[in-house]
């Protein structure tokens, strides 16, 4: 679409031809640079427009990305306050800066629908926006499931940003898995030194006393003494995964 200084020109140079008689050469001149320096402002001032939208759309990015990074920060800061829904005022406290309001004076926009099942437990995906423009919001809002909305947050061009908690989730369950190995190998230890598993007094006192090892979600790991020569650790997450390790030094295991 030509801008409005372009089509100036335009006229400018239909209303040369309509004249009769003649016209000096410096006026000629005059009206041709006048053309051309018209033209070339309309150029400058679209090339302006596109930085302006650019520098728009990269500010409320970021600001979308601060209410991702806010979402994932309150799963992994959660405790024992567990909730399988997305609270978006909790993560808030947690988002520098990031607001809720957008440069229009709205609420931010956020969408969520389930994802797949990992660990016992369904992802939240979040499509987020900083945007004003009615026609997003109401295209977010008809996306269906957790892949309609990764799919509709691919092209880069879209002014949204997309959050899965199951990044979160699996990085939870990890962590309290390696700490539960650690925890393993200090009762192997034990079992060296004693020739047998440790019992469950023993393992209280002397070694979940001494190590302080939890689970992400702060609660000490479950231990089973079984047999002089077998026994288990486990963990359970809030939403009802349990991870077992077999501590299992029989002959012939």
């Amino acid at each position: 679409m030509c801008s409005p200084y372009v089509l100036s020109c335009k006229k400018l140079l239909r209303w040369l031809k309509q004249q009769r008689g003649a016209f000096s050469p410096f006026m000629f001149g005059l009206l041709m640079g006048l053309t051309l320096f018209s033209s070339n402002i309309g150029i400058y001032a679209d090339r302006e427009l596109e930085k302006l939208e650019e520098r728009r759309m990269a500010l409320e990015q970021a600001r979308a990305q601060d209410v991702r990074q806010a979402l994932e920060y309150s799963i992994l800061a959660e405790g024992t306050e567990f909730s399988a829904d997305l609270d978006l005022n909790r993560a808030l406290t947690y988002a520098e800066g990031a607001g809720v309001r957008t440069r229009g004076g709205q609420d931010l926009h956020v969408v969520v629908r389930e994802g797949k099942e990992e660990y016992g437990l369904r992802s939240k995906q979040a499509l987020i926006t900083m945007s004003d423009d009615p026609l997003l919001r109401a295209q977010m809002e008809q996306l269906a499931d957790g892949q309609a909305l990764q799919d509709f947050a691919g092209p880069s061009d879209r002014n949204v940003v997309l959050f899965d908690s199951s990044a979160a989730r699996r990085e939870q369950v990890e962590t309290s898995i390696a700490r539960l190995e650690q925890v393993a190998e200090i009762v192997y230890g034990f079992y060296a030194n004693e020739l047998r598993m440790p019992y469950k007094d023993e393992y209280i006192d002397e070694i979940e006393g001494q190590l302080s090892l939890t689970d992400t979600w702060g609660r000490p790991f479950d231990y089973f003494y079984l047999e002089d020569d077998f026994g288990q650790l486990e963990f359970t997450t809030p939403w009802g995964y349990t991870h077992s390790h077999d501590l299992d030094l029989r002959r012939g295991n």
